[in-house]
């Protein structure tokens, strides 16, 4: 693991500020100048490797797990004896990051890519779709799926007719998601039941996206305690997504929950291949305003489609069920 961001100084968190704001009146340009590089994701450090080589030589390991795919080259630091695994959360020569201001990942082409993982003894991909992709790019190691799996339970709750829920962080594809939402599925749900629906934001999507004059009201909640009574209010979740590779982290967690979900075919990659029907799919702004209102207005819609959530991640999601398969193969290599 690693946290080695240094701290922003006074003038870098102006410009972080000042491009909060340009993001949050549409001033996409200006937002995209003022935006400071994501130094997140690069190689090992000169101080990383020291402590690498030293937890190499202060026992005999039976395994090494790396996590991300970038940080494989601490294998080179333990001996052929030693098991080497790499958690990889992603496929990150197609992720977004590559075109975010980060000049290094921005270097990670699918043969750097491969060369890495293949540097493993086993190679854990969070999707069936992400590990179809690394077999496509050469991975010649072994694959395994592991989704995040969730332990949280379905609640017993009432929730709150028309207040719908979006947990995320202000990461640019769930602000792109939120605004598309408020500018296209939002107006449609007023026209159809004026005065209804409203929209809880929580995390720290809520400071990067316009929450006044919208067709539905938004409330912004920021960072919380606790999920829980968030989603117990909450009649329904939105994951409106439309980049990225890997999991969607949040569509998870509400299954655990057990609340119903309205998702893009985007944001239930690596879901709806475990469990079908898990969460109502919906691509267009259209189908996602009509599926919000056939879950909100029907009690018994909606308490199906929450036993299925919850259904899902019991038999799908459980820590069991996402990581029993990993734990064989280790097994399997001593």
């Amino acid at each position: 693991q690693r946290d080695d961001r240094p701290k922003h100084s006074r003038v870098e968190c102006v410009f972080d500020f000042a491009a909060r704001v340009a993001r949050k009146l549409g001033w996409r340009c200006l937002h995209q100048r003022l935006t400071k590089p994501e130094i997140w994701g690069q190689p090992m450090t000169p101080r990383e490797i020291i402590a690498v080589r030293r937890a190499a030589a202060f026992a005999s390991w039976d395994a090494v797990i790396v996590n991300y795919v970038w940080l494989a080259d601490a294998f080179r630091w333990f001996p052929p004896s030693v098991r080497r695994v790499v958690l990889t959360h992603d496929v990150w020569h197609r992720h977004l990051w590559g075109s975010a201001g980060n000049p290094w990942l921005a270097k990670l082409d699918a043969a750097a890519e491969s060369a890495w993982l293949n540097l493993a003894d086993l190679v854990v991909a969070i999707t069936a779709e992400d590990a179809a992709e690394f077999a496509g790019i050469g991975v010649t190691q072994q694959i395994r799926v592991a989704p995040m799996s969730s332990s949280a339970e379905p609640m017993a709750s009432d929730p709150q007719p028309g207040r719908l829920l979006f947990v995320g962080s202000g990461y640019e594809p769930n602000v792109r998601g939120v605004d598309w939402f408020l500018d296209e599925v939002a107006p449609r749900l007023e026209r159809m039941h004026p005065g209804r629906f409203s929209l809880d934001l929580v995390g720290t999507v809520g400071a990067e996206v316009r929450t006044n004059d919208r067709a539905i009201p938004v409330r912004a909640h920021g960072l919380v305690d606790s999920l829980a009574p968030h989603y117990a209010r909450a009649s329904v979740v939105i994951a409106p997504i439309f980049d990225g590779t890997g999991l969607k982290v949040k569509v998870v967690e509400a299954l655990a929950h057990g609340k119903a979900v309205v998702a893009t075919p985007e944001a239930l990659r690596g879901v709806s291949s475990r469990a079908a029907d898990a969460a109502v799919e919906a691509a267009d702004a259209e189908s996602f305003a009509s599926a919000l209102v056939a879950i909100d207005l029907d009690d018994d819609s909606r308490r199906a489609q929450e036993q299925r959530a919850a259904s899902a991640a019991r038999d799908s999601f459980s820590p069991d069920a996402c990581w029993n398969p990993v734990i064989e193969a280790m097994r399997a290599m001593y």
